[in-house]
């Protein structure tokens, strides 16, 4: 039972953790690039985007110190370690650019309290530059991961898609056939 509990509770980060993330770079690409910064909508989007980083760092923190018990072939569990590392690691610095271009360009008391003017652009920031560069490297992860997850279901058909899906019936089922 704790081991189906323990899948159930990484299976629930992973999906708030994948949305969280789709979620900001969605609103970075398609919402923050292309708006002036004289839009008044835009200072609305960058608070959604802040809090939404807020919450990315509180599971990326708490991630770090939950311990899973290891599931799946030794193989697969290797790979998909790294990858996953590799995915948190980027997360990490995306999160630490965009801090710091927060605290650099003040966008917190511009955002959240006192007003102003947001700055005219952006790229006039290194850490914004980096910020990008890492969002864009994060978005070729993920649509690597995806595409990882696919050979899985439909190349290999080890059934990962459905230990996602259905996480009580897959680790039940290991559970009785271990």
């Amino acid at each position: 039972m704790r081991d189906i509990r323990s899948h159930n509770a990484r299976a629930i980060f992973h999906s708030v953790f994948a949305v969280l993330i789709i979620a900001m770079l969605v609103i970075g690409f398609f919402y923050l690039r292309p708006m002036s910064s004289t839009d008044p909508a835009k200072v609305t989007i960058l608070g959604l985007h802040m809090i939404g980083g807020a919450a990315i760092l509180m599971l990326l923190v708490a991630r770090s110190t939950m311990r899973f018990p290891a599931t799946g072939l030794p193989a697969r569990r290797r790979f998909a370690t790294i990858g996953h590392r590799v995915i948190y690691a980027v997360v990490a610095l995306l999160l630490a650019t965009g801090i710091a271009t927060a605290v650099i360009a003040r966008l917190p008391g511009i955002v959240f309290g006192s007003g102003g003017h947001l700055p005219q652009r952006f790229t006039i920031y290194p850490t914004f530059i980096a910020h990008t560069i890492f969002a864009e490297l994060l978005t070729v992860l993920i649509l690597g991961h995806i595409v990882a997850a696919l050979v899985h279901q439909f190349i290999l058909k080890d059934g990962l898609l459905a230990l996602i899906a259905n996480p009580f019936r897959s680790s039940e089922s290991s559970a009785r056939s271990g």
